[in-house]
């Protein structure tokens, strides 16, 4: 479904309530046209914004017109006091639930319940989750959240793209998301074009451990610059530094190691991945394009029904999700148990705000595999697996 403005809106600012339209140019509903419906009007384009509809309207998208059609034919032929909506689990999917409910004039609310799961949709997994179903109504909230989202894209890019058109006689197109990202595009693409290189020197020192009189392996050590945090780098006027280390540690020099300072440490295991954190890691290590792991997910998700629900933006799982997690380590510990050997079963626990948060979850939970991967699976599907599993 399309959103669309009412062809009559009044401007709010003003003691007078001028008319207009909004026609979409080239067929496109992205880029507008205002048109000002009263010959009294003498005043320039800044003036007459915001433009603020007075209702939100939708029509349907001509390529899915057929769909709806569908779904609006089984409204009518079944019963719907025992409907339970099945869309995504998370804020669009409710927003997309509700729109669809809304174009087929659904009245029965108080007895619809609502399916909520991003596990991987096997047939257990459903059986299961249609007896925990809850109250639709519960989902008001989030609903509302999607309305937001969605009236506040159109209105800033429908308000915000007219002014900075009419204000610099070029066509600007201006969208909350699409701005922020080309913003950030162009700061990066600044910084790498206006960076200045600056020499700088380091002095290494090739070194080869004896231990009673038994060569060891060789290892590398660099001169660190107190003057600079201690890194090992040095700027151009320091090369009188170079040179005196260089004489002081000439080629058959014998050097004693003078202390040892030890310290243990504990390095908490990382996050749990978003699908972000996936494409990071997977373009690092297997030099795959965001996109493709994205693809790899899906197909882990949907077809080999491994993975979890992968367009997720929580690093966490929800308080509910313990037992969960539980019954799939030990599925898994059993089908990787080398790769089981440095886990601490301990740790899965409802206290463990690491793992189990549900505060910070927003609609689907982390990325976690649900099953041993198929021995069939290609070589980018078994990479992606082994990243989330590992």
């Amino acid at each position: 479904l399309q959103l669309i403005t009412l062809p009559l809106v009044r401007f709010p600012f003003y003691h007078t309530s001028f008319l207009y339209e909004v026609i979409p140019l080239s067929g496109k509903h992205s880029v507008y046209r205002l048109v000002v419906k009263s010959s009294s009007l003498q005043t320039g384009w800044h003036n007459i914004l915001s433009i603020l509809p007075d209702a939100m309207r939708y029509k349907p998208i001509t390529e899915s017109a057929g769909v709806l059609k569908k779904i609006k034919d089984c409204f009518k032929q079944f019963d719907s006091s025992d409907f339970i909506l099945a869309t995504d689990a998370d804020r669009e999917g409710e927003l997309i639930g509700s729109l669809i409910l809304e174009y087929v004039r659904f009245k029965q609310y108080e007895s619809a319940r609502r399916f909520w799961v991003s596990e991987a949709l096997t047939p257990e997994v459903v059986r299961a989750e249609l007896k925990k179903t809850k109250p639709l109504s519960d989902y008001v909230p989030l609903k509302k959240c999607g309305y937001a989202r969605q009236h506040a894209d159109w209105l800033i890019g429908i308000n915000v793209t007219q002014l900075l058109t009419c204000s610099t006689g070029k066509f600007f197109s201006f969208g909350r998301v699409q701005t922020a990202v080309l913003g950030a595009i162009y700061l990066r693409d600044r910084t790498i074009s206006e960076f200045k290189s600056t020499p700088y020197f380091q002095y290494k020192i090739q070194a080869q451990k004896t231990v009673s009189n038994d060569t060891g392996t060789d290892f590398s050590m660099f001169l660190l610059n107190s003057d600079d945090d201690d890194t090992s780098n040095f700027s151009s006027s320091r090369t009188a530094l170079l040179d005196a280390a260089r004489n002081e540690a000439k080629e058959g020099t014998v050097l004693t190691v003078a202390s040892i300072t030890s310290q243990k440490k504990t390095e908490n295991p990382p996050p749990l991945f978003t699908i972000t954190g996936l494409q990071k890691y997977c373009s690092k290590r297997y030099q795959m394009i965001p996109k493709r792991t994205l693809e790899i997910a899906q197909e882990l998700y949907e077809t080999l029904k491994c993975l979890s629900y992968p367009r997720t933006a929580s690093n966490y799982l929800g308080d509910d999700n313990v037992e969960l997690f539980k019954s799939k380590y030990a599925l898994l510990s059993t089908a990787y148990p080398d790769l089981a050997k440095g886990c601490v079963p301990e740790k899965i626990d409802g206290e463990n705000k690491a793992i189990f948060n549900s505060k910070k979850i927003e609609g689907h939970h982390a990325l976690i595999p649900l099953s041993p991967l198929p021995k069939d699976a290609t070589e980018e599907q078994r990479n992606v697996y082994t990243a989330v599993l590992e």
